[in-house]
């Protein structure tokens, strides 16, 4: 079971889906999206693909990029938290 799992998430597929791409681009099996990005290796070229991955996961969501809050420390679940925001605001 995915440590997600355990707690309170709104639209956990989608979180998973972030989860999965995040893990293919860091070329592991999974990631914990409860670790910051710098933690689980993420860098400037890796975080281009997660937010291209996030367009494409959330496309549904009015999502307004420049409400985006985002660095080192910020996990996978703290930016799928951000996306989900933005349908609850709507």
């Amino acid at each position: 079971m995915s440590s997600f799992e355990n707690k309170s998430v709104v639209h956990p597929e989608l979180l998973q889906k972030l989860i999965t791409v995040t893990a293919e681009a860091l070329k592991t099996d999974t990631v914990d999206p409860h670790v910051p990005l710098a933690e689980i290796g993420i860098d400037s070229l890796n975080i281009v693909e997660v937010i291209i991955a996030c367009e494409e996961i959330y496309s549904d969501f009015q999502i307004d990029p420049s409400e985006l809050e985002f660095d080192d420390m910020t996990s996978l679940a703290d930016m799928h938290n951000q996306m989900i925001s933005f349908e609850m605001a709507a």
